[in-house]
């Protein structure tokens, strides 16, 4: 079985049998798979949305979300098929304006674009105050998650 590590910003998808691995903080990753097809995808985004001066890229939950579903389409995955999960949006860094924290809006930007495209979340592991690591069986659509423990040093 192969196996590809997702950097920040950065999104995969395969068909072959592959299982992706991420680290995540405050980031939020979109599993996305089609059963009929057995296609699955993987994204890896910093924040919800550019600011009109950013560089249009999948650092973005906005991007990422549209790029991910495009490569599977890609792959022969049909949008209406789609199932998501959502790992990450933890609160791991400080926020100083103190209003919502950059993980919360990473959680809500995937909620709000899977509900308007009807691509149903079959689970969800977010929040927190950790870093957390997963690997997403493309496969399977099986994920395994470890959330960081202080004590393991």
């Amino acid at each position: 079985m192969k196996s590809h590590y997702l950097y920040p910003g950065n999104l995969a998808a395969f068909k072959e049998e592959t299982v992706i691995s991420t680290l995540l903080g405050s980031c939020v990753a979109v599993a996305l798979y089609d059963p009929d097809a057995k296609v699955g995808g993987l994204n890896h985004y910093l924040l919800p949305e550019p600011t009109p001066h950013d560089k249009i890229s999948p650092r973005y939950g906005t991007v990422a979300i549209a790029e991910l579903i495009t490569e599977l389409k890609k792959l022969g995955a049909k949008p209406a098929n789609l199932k998501a999960k959502i790992y990450g949006g933890g609160n791991v860094i400080t926020n100083v304006l103190n209003g919502p924290t950059i993980g919360s809006l990473n959680i809500a930007v995937a909620e709000k674009i899977l509900k308007h495209l009807n691509i149903p979340i079959v689970e969800k592991n977010v929040g927190g105050t950790k870093a957390r690591t997963i690997k997403f069986n493309t496969t399977t659509f099986t994920v395994l998650h470890h959330i960081s423990d202080d004590k393991a040093a």
